[in-house]
């Protein structure tokens, strides 16, 4: 992937709210569990589905939660389409 592809990719990923979604504690993926890893810079980081959390990981408010819960959706969509 070029420098501006991956910039482009990056660009969506955060418009479609990847880094609002909750994420692993100690960047460890949970077994069977879905997740999004993302590795740059050598920090890998792992994004959980807001279903398979906690609810101490998810805002109080229930319009917060259906954002993240579409946040993934959206999310699944932009790294389908950059697939080759």
């Amino acid at each position: 992937m070029s420098p501006e592809g991956f910039a482009s990719l990056w660009g969506a990923l955060e418009s479609a709210g990847l880094f609002k979604l909750p994420r692993a504690r100690g960047g460890i993926p949970p077994a069977g569990k879905p997740n999004i890893q993302i590795t740059a810079e050598g920090e890998t980081r792992v994004f959980l589905r807001p279903v398979d959390v906690t609810a101490e990981q998810l805002p109080r408010d229930a319009a917060e939660i259906r954002e993240l819960q579409l946040a993934w959706g959206r999310v699944k969509l932009v790294l389908v389409s950059a697939a080759p």
